[in-house]
């Protein structure tokens, strides 16, 4: 079958291994989906961050844009399977890391461990 985009609204956050999903669809495809930011009865996950729905899926999908809409996050991207080196592993991110960057995340991660306690 031959395809250009994924479409995946609220599908998501009910299935339990919705990285598998992913991964079954063709590299290099566009995909739009949404997940929600609040707990439902039916729902696996919910993302309450940003941060946190790319944590999850950063290494299948490289995701260009967030939009906020309520209670619902709405995500363009591209399947994109990407393989870290060990500090994007720990940051959980798809931008280049180096030392400089290493010591302004953990600067940064710091300063709002103390700020939001």
């Amino acid at each position: 079958m031959d395809y250009d985009i994924a479409i995946c609204l609220e599908v998501l956050e009910h299935i339990y291994d919705d990285k598998s999903v992913i991964r079954n669809i063709k590299q290099g495809t566009k995909i739009i989906f949404s997940v929600p930011n609040f707990s439902g009865s039916g729902h696996v996950r919910w993302f309450r961050t940003e941060i946190s729905l790319k944590n999850r899926y950063y290494k299948l999908i490289n995701i260009k844009k967030i939009i906020r809409i309520g209670d619902i996050y709405i995500c363009l991207g591209v399947v994109d399977p990407f393989k870290p080196n060990l500090l994007q592993r720990f940051f959980k991110t798809r931008e280049k890391t180096g030392i400089s960057s290493f010591t302004k995340r953990i600067a940064f991660r710091l300063k709002n461990i103390f700020r939001f306690h």
